[in-house]
């Protein structure tokens, strides 16, 4: 986790063109409904035991979605969000308390591989669990460094909102 590239340093412009390629590689192995592409990043380091986990809330009729730092729990937390490692597997890196319940074949997963490999996105797009929503999430990191919180439809306020997350249903 400590080796993902913190926000800050991560690339925040995805080309249309490559969205375009992932969508018609998720929707050909019909996987589009329950994954989707984000960009590879941590906000912060976490301690030895502990994840990024991510929970869902409903704020002013608003999905809201906050990350932050817990102690691992396998019975509470379901893996979201995977990066592709150097033996070519994905590992997940974040977690939800929802159980998304989403597997993936491995032709799936062997070309998504190649994809990021051939266009040296290993580092900067990772796979995760499809929000239900076609709304993209907007993320900002919470003031005192402490998590995230993302947002579909963000308010007209003064933020450095990145888009962070695509779905291709």
């Amino acid at each position: 986790y400590h080796k993902i590239k913190d926000f800050t340093e991560q690339e925040h412009e995805i080309p249309l063109t490559t969205l375009a390629t992932l969508a018609s590689l998720f929707v050909k192995h019909q996987v589009h409904n329950h994954f989707g592409i984000s960009l590879l990043h941590r906000h912060q380091d976490t301690n030895i035991g502990s994840v990024m986990v991510h929970s869902k809330l409903q704020i002013l009729d608003q999905e809201v979605d906050i990350c932050q730092a817990k102690t691992f729990d396998s019975r509470l937390f379901h893996a979201c969000s995977y990066f592709l490692d150097e033996d070519m597997g994905f590992l997940p890196y974040e977690y939800s308390t929802e159980d998304h319940g989403a597997s993936a074949e491995c032709l799936f997963l062997d070309e998504l591989a190649c994809f990021l490999l051939e266009n040296k996105l290993q580092t900067v797009l990772a796979l995760c669990c499809a929000s239900k929503s076609i709304s993209p999430w907007f993320e900002y990191s919470i003031p005192d460094n402490s998590g995230t919180i993302a947002v579909q439809n963000p308010l007209q306020v003064q933020l450095d909102l990145v888009e962070a997350e695509w779905n291709f249903h």
